[in-house]
């Protein structure tokens, strides 16, 4: 996100993003494909880029884990996650590689989200990782399933479209 995107986009509170997801229909996704993870180093800063800007920075802290989405091709989206989370929503498998200096483990995706395509004006609001984040038209709006209400968080529409499919039924 650059500093003009926060500029020219409106502010949601917390309240008004609650409100905002609950306006609509959800459908369950599940989130699919192998992603390279690694624990983070304490302090690290990750930076998430997704489709060339950036979404958010977070500075790793004690037992969080560095996702790194290989599915989405040339933008190798990297992003945080708590250990807790991880375990709920990734498979490890047997598999680790070095890239980067870093030894990743090679894991499944098997978190699911609910989750609509958002129409409308550029607005930003506050994840639930406290980073400001840009929800853009065409964008995901989701919450994870079993997850707390107010953790409601943007999907980039591309790395929505190469990591999540619908659930029937």
């Amino acid at each position: 996100m650059t500093a003009a995107d926060t500029l020219t986009s409106r502010y949601l509170s917390p309240a008004e993003v609650a409100s905002l997801f609950s306006s609509r229909p959800t459908r369950t996704y599940q989130k699919r494909g192998t992603f390279l993870a690694r624990y983070a180093e304490p302090g690290e800063t990750i930076l998430t880029i997704v489709a060339g800007k950036l979404e958010t920075l977070a500075a790793a802290k004690w037992g969080d884990v560095v996702l790194m989405n290989i599915e989405i091709g040339s933008s190798v989206e990297r992003y945080l996650i708590a250990a807790d989370m991880f375990q709920k929503r990734y498979e490890l498998t047997e598999r680790t590689i070095t890239t980067d200096g870093h030894s990743w483990m090679l894991v499944t995706a098997k978190g699911q989200v609910n989750a609509w395509q958002y129409e409308g004006p550029s607005v930003t609001f506050e994840a639930p990782w406290g980073e400001s984040m840009l929800l853009e038209e065409g964008d995901w709006i989701a919450n994870p399933v079993g997850g707390k209400p107010d953790d409601i968080y943007r999907i980039e529409r591309e790395a929505f479209a190469g990591t999540y499919r619908l659930l029937e039924g």
